[in-house]
């Protein structure tokens, strides 16, 4: 694992980000759409805590979240005051290294990633970009 830090002076926020190599690229042949399922499901129970424990706790330590996919890799990372980040690194071990993957969660993180693309016909812009 690399770890890339940067202190700032005054500065009294942190973010961290983590790149797993589970992209798109990655998956097998005729997953396409598996990794935005799976960024969703991650999130949905690790480790001890189920689906709404979890999210409790990443809320309760008041940090903003960010999830994505790529090609390459599945990117997932938060910003947040720095003296919560100790156990916010705890909670993002469980969701990297101990996701539940739970079956009855997982038809809530499909449905979520078909919601998305069915919503691009609201927004031109983003269709066009993804066109392109």
């Amino acid at each position: 694992m690399v770890l890339v830090g940067e202190p700032m002076e005054g500065v009294e926020s942190v973010a961290f980000g983590f790149m797993l190599p589970a992209g798109a690229a990655i998956l097998p042949e005729g997953c396409c759409g598996a990794g935005s399922v799976i960024v969703d499901w991650i999130f949905r129970g690790a480790g001890e805590k189920n689906s709404r424990d979890l999210g409790d706790a990443l809320d309760g330590l008041g940090l903003h979240r960010a999830a994505s996919m790529s090609s390459s890799h599945i990117s997932v990372g938060s910003a947040l005051e720095s003296e919560n980040l100790g156990d916010a690194l705890d909670l993002y071990a469980d969701i990297i290294l101990r996701p539940q993957l739970k079956e009855d969660q997982f038809e809530l993180a499909r449905q979520l990633a078909i919601d998305s693309v069915l919503a691009l016909d609201d927004d031109p812009r983003q269709k066009v970009m993804l066109k392109l």
